[in-house]
């Protein structure tokens, strides 16, 4: 019902800014709210139960994004985080490794793809109410990759797949030298060795100091694929 009010209010050009400054400030902000309680109460179980994922797959992983950055900065997740974020070679994907993920209590919920996952591939599976989001990273000599997918700006994901038949390809490229491990939340989990060099990618020279006000536009290493289209399969 949400989501076909919200098709109908972008529908009408006049009325979507407004409306969409409302829901952000009101639905969205208290769904967001009611997320991260459930994340703060269930997220170490999730973080437990993908040790146990990835022990079976053996394939490499590694904390990425806002996890890597609570991990690092506040040895611990960030306060109002709403999900687990999760790096791995994109070589290493194998249809089966869903049962695995099952096994043990994680329900998959979106894929997206480009290429049918050749070119472009992100995973969210739940565990508990915690979501937990896969970036599938690919290597290329001194540099890894990975693509994430975004509606058009001011619009909802279900109208611009409407619009373009698919979401915006983002690449996101990282400098790349190794591995390291680090304790969080008592447990061994990887994270890139030149973690500074990462972490300023995404989130500035500034990424030891807590900015209330970050946004992701500040990001250098983003670009559009503009001849693809990110495809969305619901389960």
């Amino acid at each position: 019902m949400i989501k076909k009010l919200q098709l109908w209010i972008e529908g009408i050009p006049w009325l979507s800014t407004g409306a969409r400054f409302v829901y952000m400030q009101t639905v969205r902000r208290y769904t967001d709210y009611r997320r991260n309680r459930v994340f703060q109460a269930e997220a170490l179980v999730a973080l437990h139960a993908l040790q146990s994922v990835y022990h079976e797959i053996g394939a490499p992983y590694w904390l990425e994004f806002g996890t890597m950055l609570g991990a690092v900065r506040e040895k611990g997740f960030i306060s109002h985080d709403l999900d687990i974020d999760i790096g791995m070679f994109a070589d290493d994907y194998r249809v089966e490794h869903e049962k695995i993920f099952e096994k043990y209590g994680f329900r998959r919920t979106c894929t997206y793809v480009v290429d049918e996952g050749d070119f472009a591939r992100e995973e969210t599976y739940y565990h508990g109410g915690v979501g937990v989001d896969i970036f599938y990273f690919h290597l290329r000599t001194q540099e890894i990759y990975c693509h994430t997918f975004a509606p058009i700006d001011g619009k909802s994901e279900e109208k611009t797949i409407e619009e373009l038949g698919g979401l915006k390809v983002r690449e996101l490229r990282y400098p790349y030298a190794g591995f390291e491990t680090i304790d969080f939340m008592g447990m061994p989990f990887t994270i890139p060795a030149n973690i500074d060099e990462h972490l300023k990618e995404s989130y500035g020279e500034n990424w030891r100091i807590k900015d209330p006000n970050y946004s992701n536009a500040i990001a250098t290493n983003v670009a559009i694929i503009e001849n693809k289209i990110g495809k969305r399969y619901l389960s």
